[in-house]
């Protein structure tokens, strides 16, 4: 009777079917009207403010709804956004969005070899024929630290490594004093050095301030003897003590951000020895 009614109805007399409706009272109609506590009017579906006053002479509340037979839609106090989520729902849209992701790496590695790239077989493969063609080992990655390792022990070697053969000096009053004392970069490279080796932002290692003392500890000139591959010579011995003083920062990013500065003192003995070569006929020592 009461769909029969509904469908039979006017738009005109929505109004009046709304004023019949509010009268009964019948639990089932509660599933079709939704009616608010503190009012006896309630707006139906399709028809704004102003229609509903012209219509039936009284304002209805702006959040009345009706719920028409047959539709999907039911009556909730706190609104649809408050409806609980579906853990199954979640589930079945976690499980497709792994499906897809498997799928794509798969035809990802299936198709990437098929592109032209060789990847890390191909390098290999290239190094190693590579390495024998120049009859020498693989490609090797090496760090420039080596490299530079390399270079410092030649440069040291070349400057400060040999031992000089003089010349022999003429006359009574000729000068024999040491007139080469170290300079500030050999001293330094004969430093233990405590800033190689480090990690950059992670362990780094710095001197700062640095100044340096030299004094002549030993100066003396031996008789002539004979040296293999020299000959006739004197040995001329000068003995330097070097006094380095200096900041040492110590310093640190990660993963604890620190900042050490020591005072420190070291000291170094650098020998300058060299040959001069002896003069007279017979190689002895002459004046």
């Amino acid at each position: 009777m009461f769909r029969d009614e509904r469908r039979a109805v006017s738009f005109f007399g929505i109004a009046m079917l709304e004023d019949r409706l509010s009268s009964m009272d019948q639990p089932g109609n509660s599933a079709f009207l939704e009616k608010p506590e503190n009012s006896h009017k309630s707006a139906p579906l399709g028809v704004d403010k102003k229609r509903q006053t012209g219509l039936s002479g009284m304002r209805a509340p702006s959040h009345s709804k009706v719920f028409w037979p047959g539709s999907d839609s039911t009556p909730s106090p706190s609104g649809p956004s408050d409806s609980p989520t579906n853990p199954e729902k979640d589930m079945d849209g976690l499980r497709k969005f792994l499906k897809r992701m498997t799928l794509l790496t798969g035809l990802l590695l299936l198709t990437a070899p098929n592109s032209g790239c060789l990847f890390v077989g191909g390098f290999a493969n290239q190094a190693w024929v590579l390495s024998k063609f120049f009859i020498t080992t693989p490609l090797i990655p090496v760090s420039p630290f080596f490299s530079q390792e390399v270079e410092d022990t030649m440069y040291f070697e070349e400057r400060y490594g040999r031992v000089p053969v003089l010349e022999p000096v003429e006359g009574e009053n000729a000068p024999l004093f040491c007139m080469d004392p170290p300079t500030p970069d050999e001293v330094m490279r004969s430093m233990p050095d405590d800033t190689k080796g480090g990690v950059p932002f992670l362990a780094e290692v710095q001197r700062n301030n640095v100044r340096i003392v030299v004094e002549p500890i030993v100066d003396s000139l031996s008789e002539c003897r004979f040296y293999p591959m020299v000959g006739p010579a004197r040995l001329h011995k000068c003995h330097y003590k070097c006094t380095v003083y200096f900041e040492k920062i110590k310093r640190s990013d990660w993963p604890i951000p620190f900042e050490h500065i020591d005072e420190t003192i070291e000291v170094v003995y650098i020998d300058h020895d060299h040959l001069i070569m002896c003069t007279g006929p017979d190689g002895g020592a002459g004046g």
